[in-house]
């Protein structure tokens, strides 16, 4: 038996050694199929609180009177336009299957990590840092295939968020290539686009832009005429887009109505507060009186890299994908904080839809970690240091992916009664069993009928024979 046992241990090495792609590829596949099971399998099956909205423009659609226009209309400070294209053309193929509109979650996502990929690739090359390649590569992958963000990977309505973390890392990638050309500058905005006409978010895309081809001219990089163009169109874009957003009806997030809002000293803290809450909560939402010790080691970690590594001026372009990932992290918190913090508070910064766009800031962080300590080959201080502050983060990771995880897994137990209730008592409604997917402000019973009458949605699968899940 022991003969046996280290027979297959000495294989499983040589094929091991033999498949140098599964150094690079292993993790990130692992986290993508962990992810993908976990999304198909807990999904809502039911329009969820803003999804209401989707079903009544499609009803719309389907009487013709839906307009071109309307898709453009502001949903609470963001556009979705992107995201009901995709959303409305699912429900008429499949008659709202929201399998489907996990599925379509999970592509974009790929399609963004895929980017992500690219970046980190090309980044490693221009340090010669190979060796910290598969590293990069396996940690950012926990970062964007992360459990903690089951509130997105849950929730159909959310394919917006993932529409938009995919443009804004292809964006930064455009803007980030080797060689600058008009045509990467086009693809960049294209990408920025998709991305604010996913969430409001995208917006911050538009000064990250700026700031990195800034950074490319002062590097004198290339031509002065091809470096006027890029900014000079890029300018011309971010304003159209700024004008556009400010003219929309409840088109800034500053002008929400919001009673006893704060001022002076208080307004300040308040949005510090909020946005410290909003970058912590993808590593420890579940342990929330961390987030001030967290980020004081973050700041002992940063401080210590940029003292003691050395950086030369020809490192810093490879890092700037990295930089510009923080930059929207911080963007998007402040966006967030605009609009949410004087109506619903600081702890609001800790709801797990919002990690998706804070752990922009966690890619950025652990890039610069590997990116400028080489894998600790450079580092002139004690080198234990970083490797423990990268362990307490992979470990806080980790328990933030559990914790917020089960509570979803859990949340799924206890709605399997409530759509059997729905499905039995259609289209009266039932308002318990219906507290798990509107909130009570919503009147939903017009398209609750709709879906029943259309065999939409949950009720499609009576006409399959499928059995709820």
């Amino acid at each position: 038996m022991i003969g046996y046992l280290q027979s297959a241990k000495q294989g499983l090495q040589s094929w091991w050694r033999q498949n140098p792609w599964m150094h690079i590829y292993l993790f990130p596949l692992l986290f993508f199929i962990i992810t993908a099971i976990f999304a198909l399998s807990l999904h809502f099956e039911f329009p969820y609180m803003d999804h209401w909205d989707l079903v009544r423009i499609y009803e719309r659609m389907e009487d013709g009177s839906l307009k071109w226009a309307d898709l453009f209309e502001l949903h609470g400070s963001h556009w979705h336009t992107s995201a009901y294209v995709v959303l409305l053309a699912i429900a008429k193929i499949t008659g709202l299957n929201h399998d489907w509109e996990i599925v379509a979650s999970l592509g974009f996502a790929f399609v963004g990590f895929i980017g992500l990929f690219r970046i980190i690739q090309r980044s490693t090359e221009l340090l010669d840092a190979g060796n910290v390649f598969p590293w990069l590569l396996g940690v950012s992958a926990l970062i964007w295939w992360s459990l903690d963000q089951s509130a997105n990977w849950l929730w159909g309505w959310q394919v917006a968020v993932f529409i938009n973390t995919a443009g804004a890392i292809w964006s930064i990638n455009f803007l980030t290539q080797r060689h600058l050309t008009a045509l990467a500058t086009i693809g960049a905005g294209i990408s920025a686009t998709i991305a604010i006409l996913a969430f409001g978010t995208g917006l911050a895309l538009l000064p990250i832009g700026l700031a990195i081809l800034l950074v490319r001219w002062s590097a004198k990089e290339f031509k002065l005429n091809k470096t006027l163009l890029c900014f000079f169109g890029w300018v011309v874009f971010s304003g159209a887009v700024v004008w556009i957003y400010l003219g929309m009806p409840n088109g800034d997030p500053m002008t929400m109505d919001v009673e006893n809002k704060v001022t002076g000293l208080e307004a300040v803290i308040l949005h510090l507060t909020f946005i410290t809450n909003y970058i912590a909560s993808p590593v420890v939402r579940f342990a929330s009186n961390l987030t001030i010790p967290l980020l004081v080691i973050i700041g002992v970690g940063l401080t210590l890299i940029a003292r003691k590594t050395p950086i030369k001026a020809e490192t810093i372009f490879p890092l700037l994908p990295f930089l510009a990932f923080i930059i929207y992290a911080l963007g998007a918190a402040s966006l967030t904080s605009f609009g949410r913090a004087a109506e619903l508070g600081p702890d609001q910064a800790f709801v797990s839809r919002y990690i998706s766009f804070g752990n922009f800031l966690w890619l950025g962080l652990v890039g610069l970690f590997f990116l400028t300590t080489k894998g600790l080959s450079q580092v002139t201080f004690p080198r234990h240091i970083l490797p423990t502050l990268f362990a307490l983060f992979v470990t806080l990771k980790i328990g933030n992916c559990v914790n917020v995880g089960n509570n979803y897994f859990e949340h799924k137990l206890e709605r399997s009664e409530s759509l059997r209730v729905i499905v039995t008592t259609a289209p009266q409604v039932d308002e318990d069993a219906l507290s798990y997917f509107a909130a009570e402000h919503q009147n939903i019973d017009n398209e609750i009928a709709f879906l029943k009458g259309h065999n939409m949605s949950l009720f499609r699968k009576q006409n399959i024979g499928a059995p709820l899940h």
